[in-house]
C-alpha cells in the first residue's frame, strides 16, 4: 500500500446494487461476477493513483490525493463495468460516491466526519450512478474532460449529518443518466403538511405545473378572496414540483411581516442562511440554486412586489409562487385567479357527490360526525349549502363544522348570514375564524376611496355592467374616476371582471362578499342615495328592454332582462319597501317596473316571482290610481287564472280603474282581454264578446299594432269556440300580418300556432301539420318554457289527427309534466279543443303501449319531446 495522502483528499465508496438478488440468479457463477468486478475496479484504482483502504464483499473504500483523479477513476470504472460481458448475460451495476475533505489519518486508515459524509453520499446512489459532494464538484467543475458533466441534484438530508448536503451527479456520455431520486432523507423542503388531501384542484394543478415545468413563468401569483384555498393550492403545487427543483422547495410564511426589508429576513430564515439576512445575502445564496419559493400572504406587505421582482431578476434559476389577494403588478408576473370549488349539478346523489364543494363538505362533516354520509335525503340540502356559500372552501369548512349538532337541512335554514359562520378550531389564523373576519381583512387593506367604492358595489345583486357602475357609483364630490376604483376592488380580489354573453365586461362578486359590502352600505351615509340611483337605473333598463321585447331585438332584450333579474328585484325591493315615501315617486316607479316586466317574467318561466311582485305592487300602489296599477292588477288576475285560481276581482278592479281614468288607450286593450277571459270562463258569452270587440276597437283607434294583434287573436279564439271557424281564420290571418309588420317573431309564431290549430279544426289537417311543424322549429329557438307548453299540446293533437299516435302520447306526457311543474291546470277551452284527438290516438293503441309512451314523455323535458317528434317528421 502506498503511503496515505494527507491534507485534503477525495474519498470514494462503492458497492454493487442488488448483490443478494444477483447471487440468487447466478448461483455458483456469482463468484465469477464478484471476482470480475473486483479485478476491473482494482485495475482502475491503480491506474488513477487510488489508495484502496477497505474491501468488504463487493464494496470498496478508496482515497485519492487529487479530486480529478478520483473523477477520472469512477468515470473509467463505470465505462468498463458497462462494457463487460457478465456471466449469464447479467448486468452488474455499481453505485459510487465521492466527497473531498480533510479526514484524519489513523492506524492505516482515516477517521472523521468527512468519511461518514462520503459513505452516506455513496449509499444514496443507485447502481450505475456516480454522485459527488459539492466540495468535490467545486474543485473539478472547471477541469472536466470531454464526455463528463455535472448535474445539480440539490440539497439533501442524510442520516446523522446535521447540515444539508449539496449533491451532484457525474454524468458520463454513453452511459445511463436517468436514475430514481436519491435514497436520502429527502431534499430541502419546508412545505407545511396539509391536514388532508386537496380536493377539486386537479385541473388547476396540471395547468400550473405545466407553466412552471416548461419555463413559461417564473413568478406565479395565485390571487383570490380570503378563504378560497390559495395557500393550499400553492403548497400542493410546490409539492408536485419537488423533483424539478434540486436546490430546494421552501415555504415562506409572512403573517408577521409588514415590509419588504422584513421579507428578506424571513426568506433568509427559511433558507437557514448563517452568513446574513439582508437582500444581497439572500440573492447571493439563491443565485447558486435551482429552487422554488412559495411566498404566502403578500397582500399586506408594502414592497412585496419589489422583493419578488428582485429575486427572479438576480436568481435566474429560482421560481416564485406567491399567494395574494391582489396581483403584484411586475413585468414577469403570471396571475392566476383561483376559482371557487366546483358547485353541484342538479340530480341524484351520485351527480351531486361529484362536486368538489360537496366532497369538501362531506369530509369536514365527518371530522365532527364520523357517521355522516351523503344520501338521498340530505344531498339536495348539502348542494344548496354549497351553492349558497359560492363554493368557497373556508365557508364550506366553517359550515360543515356545525354538522356535529345540525343536520344539513337544519344548517341550511340557519344560514341567515353566512358571514357569521365560525369555527371552534383555535389553530386557524384570526382572519379565518369567520367569513366576516377574512373579508374584513381584505377590506381594511383598501384605501378609503376604494372602501367607498366597495361599499357602493354592494348595491348590485348578480353583478353589473360598466354603464350601471358609472350610473350608480358616481360621486359628485370626488375627483377620482369610479372605474379606476372599481378596478382596484377587482385587483384586491373582492370583485371579478367576467365577460358577459355580448362580450362586454361585467363586474361580479361572490355572494358572501357582496353580503358584507351590502351590510357596510346599509350602515353608511350614502345608502339611500346609492339605492335610489340603483333603482332608477334598473327602472330605465326595464323600460328600454321591455319596449324591445316585441320586435326584432327580442332575444337580446330577453337576455338582458334575465341577466339583470336580481338587480331588478333589488330595485323593486327598494321602491316598494314599507316606510316613508312622501311624494309616492318610489312606489310609483316600482309599480311601473312591475307593470312592464310582470308578463315577461311570467312567460319566461318566473311565474312565482311575477306573482310575488305583482301582489306587492298592487298592495303598495293601492292609492296611486293610475294605468300602471291597473295593468299590474290585470296581470295578477291573468296569472291567478293561469294557476287555476279565481281572478275575477282583480280583473274587475283593473277595468273599473281604467274606466275611472277615462279609458286611456295605453294598456286598456290588455285589461279588456283579461276581463273578457273571466266572462268567458263564467259562461257569459255576450259580455265576453263585447269586451274582446272593444279591445280590438280601442287598439285600432290608437293605431297600436302590438295591442291590436293580441286583441284580434283573443277575439279569434272566442269566435272559433262559438263555431265560426272561417271568421276565426280570417282574424288570425290579419293578426299574423300585423305581427309580420311589427317585426315581432314570438308574436308571429303565436299567431301561426293559432292559425294551424284553426286549420286542424277546419279539417285542413295537412296544411295544419305543415304550418305547425315550421312553427315548432322556430319556437324551439326563441320561445320560453311557458309558451312551449301550448305548442306541445297543439302539435301533439295535430300528430294524433294524422295517425302518429306514439308521438302524440309522448308529447301529451311531456306537456302534462310541464303543467304540473308550473303548477297550472290546462284551461277548459284548451282541453275541449285538443283532447278528442288524443282520445282517438289512445284508442288506436293498446293500453300498455299508451301508458308506456305517455310515461316516457313525462320523464323527458318538453323541448326534448318536441325535437324527437320533429326528427320523426323529417325521417318520413
Amino acid at each position: 500500500m502506498r503511503a496515505l495522502p494527507t491534507g485534503t483528499v477525495t474519498l470514494l465508496f462503492s458497492d454493487m446494487e442488488g448483490s443478494t438478488k444477483l447471487l440468487t440468479r447466478l448461483g455458483d457463477r456469482y463468484v465469477e461476477a464478484l471476482d470480475a468486478q473486483r479485478a476491473i475496479l482494482r485495475s482502475v484504482w491503480a491506474d488513477w493513483q487510488g489508495n484502496e483502504l477497505g474491501t468488504e464483499g463487493d464494496s470498496f473504500f478508496v482515497v485519492f490525493a487529487a479530486p480529478r483523479d478520483a473523477v477520472g477513476a469512477v468515470a473509467q470504472a463505470q465505462r468498463e463495468l458497462a462494457g463487460f460481458a457478465w456471466p449469464g448475460g447479467e448486468s452488474v451495476r455499481v453505485r459510487m460516491g465521492l466527497h473531498t475533505g480533510a479526514p484524519i489519518p489513523h492506524d492505516g486508515a482515516y477517521v472523521g466526519i468527512d468519511v461518514h459524509r462520503a459513505a452516506r453520499i455513496a449509499a444514496a446512489a443507485h447502481g450505475g450512478q456516480i454522485v459527488v459532494s459539492a466540495a468535490t464538484a467545486e474543485l473539478v467543475s472547471d477541469s472536466l474532460t470531454d464526455g463528463l458533466s455535472l448535474r445539480d441534484l440539490g440539497d439533501h438530508r442524510f442520516k446523522d449529518l446535521e447540515r444539508l448536503e449539496r449533491v451532484y451527479q457525474l454524468e458520463v456520455d454513453g452511459l445511463d443518466q436517468a436514475f430514481p431520486p436519491l435514497r436520502s432523507l429527502g431534499m430541502s423542503s419546508t412545505l407545511p403538511l396539509l391536514d388532508a388531501a386537496l380536493i377539486g384542484r386537479d385541473a388547476e394543478l396540471e395547468q400550473l405545473s405545466q407553466w412552471i415545468r416548461t419555463g413559461q413563468t417564473r413568478l406565479l401569483t395565485l390571487t383570490g378572496p380570503g378563504g378560497n384555498g390559495k395557500t393550499s393550492l400553492a403548497v400542493e403545487l410546490a409539492r408536485s414540483l419537488v423533483d424539478a427543483f434540486p436546490g430546494g422547495v421552501y415555504f415562506v410564511p409572512l403573517v408577521s411581516v409588514s415590509d419588504g426589508q422584513s421579507m428578506w429576513g424571513s426568506i433568509a430564515d427559511v433558507l437557514d442562511l448563517q452568513e446574513g439576512r439582508e437582500e444581497d445575502d439572500v440573492t447571493a445564496a439563491l443565485r447558486q440554486r435551482t429552487a422554488l419559493l412559495v411566498i404566502d400572504n403578500l397582500e399586506q406587505i408594502d414592497g412585496a412586489a419589489k422583493v419578488a421582482h428582485r429575486i427572479i431578476d438576480q436568481a435566474t434559476k429560482v421560481v416564485v409562487i406567491a399567494t395574494s389577494r391582489r396581483p403584484l403588478h411586475v413585468t414577469a408576473e403570471q396571475e392566476f385567479p383561483v376559482p371557487p370549488l366546483g358547485l353541484p349539478a342538479e340530480g341524484a346523489v351520485a351527480a351531486i357527490g361529484k362536486s368538489a364543494a360537496v366532497q369538501l363538505f362531506v369530509r369536514q362533516a365527518r371530522r365532527v360526525r364520523p357517521t355522516f354520509d351523503l344520501d338521498a335525503d340530505n344531498a339536495p340540502d348539502v348542494a344548496a349549502i354549497c351553492r349558497r356559500l359560492d363554493g368557497v372552501p373556508l365557508a364550506i369548512e366553517l359550515a360543515a363544522a356545525r354538522s356535529k349538532l345540525l343536520t344539513p337541512r337544519a344548517l341550511l335554514t340557519r344560514l341567515g348570514s353566512a358571514l357569521d359562520l365560525s369555527t371552534p378550531e383555535h389553530d386557524r389564523p384570526t382572519r379565518h375564524q369567520t367569513l366576516r373576519d377574512t373579508i374584513e381583512w381584505s377590506y381594511q387593506l383598501l384605501r378609503p376611496e376604494q372602501q367607498h367604492s366597495f361599499r357602493m358595489l354592494g348595491a348590485f345583486v348578480g353583478g353589473a355592467d360598466l354603464d350601471a357602475v358609472v350610473a350608480v357609483c358616481r360621486d359628485d364630490v370626488a375627483t377620482y374616476d369610479p372605474l379606476d376604483i372599481v378596478a382596484d376592488v377587482v385587483d384586491a380580489s373582492l370583485a371579478q371582471m367576467v365577460e358577459s354573453d355580448d362580450g362586454e365586461p361585467r363586474i361580479v362578486m361572490l355572494e358572501t362578499i357582496r353580503a358584507f359590502a351590502a351590510e357596510l352600505l346599509e350602515s353608511s351615509a350614502e345608502h339611500d342615495a346609492i339605492c335610489e340611483r340603483h333603482a332608477a337605473f334598473f327602472a330605465d333598463v326595464v323600460e328600454t328592454q321591455c319596449a324591445r321585447i316585441h320586435g326584432p331585438d327580442h332575444l337580446t332584450a330577453q337576455a338582458v332582462l334575465e341577466t339583470e333579474f336580481a338587480n331588478i328585484a333589488a330595485a323593486l325591493e327598494w321602491s316598494l319597501a314599507e316606510g316613508f315615501d312622501e311624494t309616492g315617486e318610489r312606489t310609483r316607479r316600482g309599480v311601473r317596473i312591475v307593470a312592464r316586466i310582470g308578463t315577461v317574467w311570467g312567460s319566461g318561466g318566473r311565474v312565482d316571482d311575477a306573482m310575488h311582485w305583482l301582489r306587492r305592487a298592487v298592495e303598495r300602489g293601492a292609492d296611486l290610481a293610475d294605468a300602471d296599477l291597473a295593468v299590474c292588477t290585470s296581470t295578477l288576475a291573468n296569472f291567478r287564472m293561469f294557476r287555476g285560481e279565481d281572478g275575477r276581482q282583480q280583473a274587475q278592479d283593473a277595468l273599473d280603474l281604467f274606466r275611472a281614468l277615462g279609458n286611456p288607450p295605453n294598456g286598456l286593450p290588455f285589461v279588456l282581454r283579461t276581463m273578457a277571459t273571466v266572462e268567458l270562463d263564467d259562461g257569459r258569452l255576450d259580455q265576453a264578446r263585447a269586451l274582446y270587440e272593444e279591445a280590438v276597437d280601442v287598439a285600432r283607434a290608437a293605431d297600436d299594432i302590438e295591442a291590436l294583434h293580441r286583441a284580434l287573436s283573443g277575439l279569434a279564439v272566442f269566435v272559433g269556440n262559438t263555431g265560426d271557424l272561417e271568421l276565426c281564420r280570417q282574424m288570425e290571418r290579419e293578426a299574423l300580418d300585423l305581427t309580420i309588420e311589427l317585426g315581432d317573431p314570438p308574436a308571429e309564431l303565436g299567431c301561426r300556432q293559432n292559425l294551424a290549430c284553426t286549420l286542424r279544426l277546419m279539417g285542413q289537417i295537412r296544411e295544419a301539420e305543415s304550418m305547425m311543424t315550421a312553427t315548432v322549429v322556430s319556437a324551439l329557438a326563441i320561445y320560453a318554457t311557458n309558451d312551449l307548453i301550448y305548442i306541445g299540446d297543439d302539435y301533439g293533437a295535430i300528430l294524433a289527427e294524422i295517425g302518429r299516435d306514439r308521438d302524440a302520447a309522448r308529447l301529451l306526457g311531456a306537456s302534462d309534466a310541464e303543467y304540473e311543474r308550473l303548477k297550472m291546470p290546462r284551461g277548459q277551452v284548451q282541453t275541449d279543443e285538443i283532447m278528442p284527438a288524443y282520445d282517438q290516438a289512445r284508442a288506436r293503441l293498446s293500453a300498455a303501449d299508451w301508458d308506456a309512451l305517455y310515461a316516457e314523455g313525462r320523464a323527458i323535458p318538453l323541448e326534448k319531446a318536441l325535437r324527437a317528434a320533429l326528427a320523426e317528421t323529417a325521417a318520413m
